[in-house]
């Protein structure tokens, strides 16, 4: 999970959340008749949170990526597409069922795999709720081991610790077969500035010339995959510090 800045709230949900929001509010929390009788309403069938302003909005701020697990989600085409498995799903962080007052809060959107909406479900833990991808405090808890793909606590503390674990349960963070693509990701990706830096040291050679073009033209590919777009992002600018001669030769790739 790498932080995800938060991209401005459209207008049509900015201007239509509080009327759209009262019928999950009047449904899920308790009204009581004048004689102390429950009323119980009808379950609200709308789901505006599908609507394309507001999920391709959505789907910018996460560049198609999942924001629990970092797998890149096809883009939509239409609002239907919402049921086509493959596809992103619009997550509400903190369930409905529980804070309903949250259905239609844009900061209460998470773009996400078929997979991890699949196991969070309506999951919410009111103390130790997971952790937010779009929260940069609990994103700098978390540290991504490139040997397993895996992320960890980089400091077990409370209440963090059981956050985590809530959040490891709840979701595809460290899912195997996830974690293994992400560490092939990323290890694929440092060994193009390593393998470049080691050319460059060999001095003027026609030999190295085609070789250092090619992982320079393998850098700008991956660069335009958004698998993981945001913990690539953050390699590379680590990358680019520790190599400056490479990355005086992607500059002047334009890259």
């Amino acid at each position: 999970m790498e932080y995800i800045k938060r991209g401005v709230e459209p207008t049509l949900l900015k201007d239509n959340k509080i009327k759209w929001t009262k019928s999950w509010v009047d449904f899920y929390e308790e009204k009581k008749d004048k004689d102390g009788g429950l009323i119980k309403d009808k379950k609200p069938n709308d789901s505006h949170w599908l609507n394309d302003k507001v999920r391709f909005a959505l789907i910018l701020t996460f560049k198609n990526n999942c924001g629990y697990c970092g797998c890149s989600r096809p883009t939509p085409r239409r609002e239907t597409d919402s049921k086509i498995s493959p596809r992103g799903h619009v997550d509400h962080y903190r369930a409905k069922a529980i804070h309903p007052r949250l259905t239609y809060e844009w900061t209460n959107y998470i773009w996400s795999c078929e997979s991890c909406n699949t196991e969070k479900g309506e999951f919410d833990n009111p103390e130790y709720p997971i952790l937010n991808p779009c929260d940069l405090k609990d994103c700098n808890q978390l540290e991504f081991i490139i040997d397993t793909g895996e992320y960890c606590l980089a400091n077990n503390q409370k209440p963090y610790d059981l956050r985590f674990k809530n959040t490891d349960i709840s979701t595809m963070l460290n899912a195997k077969e996830i974690s293994v693509q992400r560490r092939n990701r990323v290890k694929t990706f440092k060994s193009f500035f390593n393998t470049i830096s080691t050319l460059l040291k060999v001095g003027q050679n026609k030999l190295c010339e085609p070789l250092i073009n090619q992982h320079i033209r393998s850098i700008k590919d991956d660069l335009e995959d958004h698998n993981f777009y945001f913990l690539i992002q953050k390699e590379q600018k680590l990358l680019r510090e520790k190599y400056p001669e490479v990355t005086r030769l992607l500059e002047c790739n334009g890259i």
